[in-house]
């Protein structure tokens, strides 16, 4: 059965997802969808109804949440800005950062030292993205009292990455930084010397994926869908996420 319908003159959906505070996810999902050709919507469903979380917002096409001075604030993230050819930006409660190109994903992972929550954005997307859209990964960071984005990696033989999300693949209680790009599936995690990476598929493109870990093992196995192919199944132990 349907728990909600829209019919507009775009019904596309722009981002579905567990609802997430502060890199966890609580009960219910983050829904956004299209309520005319350019702009987008963002409400929760739960078994509570649903709520409005992003008001009508032009080109807002990722979503999630996170704490910040005690308070769960709404971050959205812009692929494109008001007017074409106008760069997105990240919302931040009720603060707008700007950002490189616009935005193609942002999450919440448990990455600090202890498993401390922390925010992370794909940006560098472009309309003539062959020629100049970037793969690249940053994070929210407090620098001189002011919200900045830090890069943290990238990819220089991609133009972007679709999707990034956090997963404990060593049991370390800390998450490394999954990417889904346009060819392969990355990992990063952090060090001492800073943030590493390593290409763990290559998959060309592909519509999803997911890590998950095999129950009562220490092997780790992700799944890929690539479209026009079967769907394929990989696996890999804990040592060939990270070196």
């Amino acid at each position: 059965f349907s728990v909600f319908t829209y019919r507009g003159t775009r019904n596309d959906i722009v981002m579905l997802g567990p609802l997430m505070q502060d890199g966890q996810m609580v009960e219910g999902v983050a829904f956004g969808y299209f309520v005319s050709k350019y702009h987008t919507k963002v409400i929760s469903i739960s078994m509570a109804g649903m709520a409005g979380l992003v008001p009508e917002t032009r080109m807002l096409t990722s979503f999630t949440q996170m704490t910040l001075a005690g308070q769960t604030v709404n971050v959205g993230g812009r692929i494109y800005g008001d007017k074409k050819g106008r760069p997105g930006d990240l919302r931040v409660g009720h603060e707008v950062l700007e950002v490189d190109g616009g935005v193609r994903a942002i999450t919440m992972a448990n990455t600090g030292p202890n498993g401390e929550s922390n925010l992370y954005v794909s940006d560098g997307w472009d309309a003539a993205y062959a020629k100049k859209a970037k793969a690249q990964i940053k994070e929210l960071r407090m620098v001189a009292g002011r919200k900045r984005l830090v890069s943290i990696g990238g990819s220089n033989d991609e133009y972007s990455f679709f999707r990034i999300w956090g997963r404990d693949v060593d049991g370390d209680g800390v998450d490394e930084l999954f990417a889904r790009g346009d060819r392969q599936l990355s990992v990063f995690w952090r060090t001492a010397d800073g943030w590493q990476r390593k290409s763990v598929a290559i998959t060309g493109s592909i519509l999803n994926c997911a890590v998950g870990a095999e129950a009562q093992s220490e092997q780790r196995s992700y799944w890929i869908a690539t479209p026009g192919q079967p769907s394929r199944i990989i696996r890999r132990k804990v040592s060939e996420f990270k070196p």
